[in-house]
């Protein structure tokens, strides 16, 4: 997780690719696991549809998290 972290940034523009596509799928699904982050527990999320993953990283495995991933889209699933 760390290692994904320090390389976010060359990432960071194909992300939001995959971000604004997974806003507009109909069916997307969603886990989360537990992680070590910088020597505490948080949770490694990931959203996917047919055509996109998303990885992302919270010290919580809150709804705060879909909200903010998903920032008002509503899927059909």
């Amino acid at each position: 997780m760390n290692l994904l972290c320090r390389a976010l940034g060359h990432f960071r523009p194909c992300r939001e690719v995959a971000v604004s596509a997974l806003r507009r799928s109909t069916v997307v699904a969603s886990d989360e696991t537990g992680v070590r982050f910088e020597g505490s527990n948080a949770f490694q999320w990931v959203f996917h549809s047919a055509d996109v993953v998303v990885q992302t990283a919270s010290p919580t495995r809150g709804a705060v998290v879909v909200r903010e991933m998903m920032d008002g889209h509503r899927p059909a699933v």
